[in-house]
């Protein structure tokens, strides 16, 4: 269940300035759509490297993500949303967002809609919260043959010719909003204050490389065997380990063919290009090297 409460709305600069610790600023990316188009549709792609892109990011898109396999949570601000087949999530341009936990069979596909276009159906379907920054947390489940059939429709858009995407997208945005309206809401869960400042600090590329668990903990008032209990409990892993996996996620990400590994590697967070390279190994199976080689 949700949980309203005063405890996420304290003045956080206030207490992790005490401690040099401020919160860092939310990573605005840049979804690279051409020009000329209403937005884009992405499906699972085979073969990817197993990131969870667990590193806290925003970007002026509408998005839509619709579970199609799988089980997984997402953290949006600090709320987490539980995913599973046909749970459909909306985040928009003012909500930081990030897949803090996914199974090996997970699969969504994913539209995003330009914010010209996300503001013309809020004015034609007379609904505000599709123009707004952050309506709060929207997360629906829809029925089996609800997914079916928009899956199908998400499918059907992504391998159309660019018009014919482009032509359909604000259809597609109506369709989707409409049936999530129809559908089961899921309610999001509050993350405790703690816990919630904690991954942001370490899933950015630069407060987190020095924050240390002690200084985490000595600013939220708690022990650190404490703090890493909440933090296992609540995101699933222990705090070095989110924030190594939120820089190799960014990596990830970031990396296109002739980019220089240990550049990138640091400017994701990384402290050292030996402790980028023990983490790749660790999470992605295979030395960098060859996962570079074999996408060159």
């Amino acid at each position: 269940m949700c949980s309203a409460g005063s405890d996420t709305e304290l003045a956080e600069s206030d207490l992790w300035l005490d401690y040099g610790m401020q919160l860092p600023r939310p990573w605005v990316e840049d979804l690279r759509l051409p020009a000329a188009t209403a937005g884009a549709v992405w499906l699972p792609i085979a073969g990817a490297p197993p990131s969870r892109v667990i590193y806290h990011h925003r970007h002026a898109e509408l998005e839509a993500n619709l579970v199609v396999a799988g089980c997984g949570t997402y953290l949006v601000g600090s709320r987490t949303c539980r995913l599973d087949p046909g749970s459909l999530v909306w985040l928009f341009p003012g909500q930081d967002h990030c897949l803090i936990q996914r199974s090996a069979d997970f699969a969504m596909l994913i539209a995003v809609w330009k914010p010209a276009v996300a503001q013309a159906a809020a004015v034609t379907l007379g609904e505000a919260r599709l123009a707004a920054a952050d309506p709060g947390v929207i997360c629906r489940r829809l029925a089996v043959r609800r997914l079916r059939e928009d899956a199908e429709a998400l499918r059907e858009l992504a391998s159309a010719p660019p018009v014919e995407c482009d032509a359909g997208l604000p259809y597609l945005l109506a369709r989707l909003w409409r049936h999530g309206q129809e559908a089961v809401m899921t309610m999001p869960a509050e993350l405790p204050p703690a816990v919630a400042r904690a991954a942001r600090l370490l899933a950015d590329p630069e407060t987190g490389r020095n924050v240390s668990l002690a200084g985490l903990a000595r600013t939220a008032g708690i022990s650190p065997d404490h703090l890493a209990r909440l933090f296992r409990r609540h995101l699933g892993e222990a705090p070095l380990t989110y924030r190594n996996r939120s820089c190799l996620d960014r990596f990830l990400d970031r990396w296109r063919p002739g980019a220089s590994a240990m550049d990138l590697a640091l400017s994701c967070g990384f402290g050292s290009y030996s402790a980028f390279n023990r983490c790749f190994r660790a999470q992605v199976g295979m030395p960098p090297r060859s996962w570079i080689v074999a996408r060159s």
